[in-house]
């Protein structure tokens, strides 16, 4: 965490800055419709996914020996397929989340923001479903 956000109130003990900014980020997302959250939502997690994929190919490129609680099986093709094929489909959710979330979710890029993937269960349900309000 930047230095700035990470500032600790001296009475309560917690990063009061970044909570700020985090609640004004929150206000500015109460513009947007339900169905641009979900999409928006989608392009962070796919973001955060190439960020994932991206580093275990590095790491199994720079540190095959490496010792690991587990491992992938098979050679440098096997793990290639592995990434490779999710972040096909994460790419292919991203360029068609529509022009104002591809937009948003590159701002938020630029800035670093990414998202848990805690929640994907539920957003490829919502993202899915037949209810479409728009």
């Amino acid at each position: 965490m930047p230095a700035g956000l990470a500032a600790i109130h001296p009475r309560f003990g917690t990063p009061w800055v970044a909570l700020v900014v985090s609640a004004t980020l929150y206000a500015a997302f109460a513009v947007f419709s339900f169905k641009e959250l979900i999409v928006l939502d989608v392009w962070l997690y796919s973001l955060a996914l190439l960020i994932e994929f991206a580093a275990f190919v590095r790491l199994r490129v720079r540190e095959p020996g490496l010792a690991r609680r587990w491992r992938v099986p098979g050679g440098r093709g096997t793990v290639l397929l592995m990434a490779g094929a999710p972040a096909a489909l994460s790419l292919l959710a991203m360029a068609t989340a529509g022009w104002l979330n591809t937009l948003v979710g590159r701002a938020d890029r630029a800035r670093g923001v990414s998202r848990d993937s805690s929640r994907f269960s539920s957003m490829t349900w919502a993202r899915h479903s037949s209810v479409d309000s728009e």
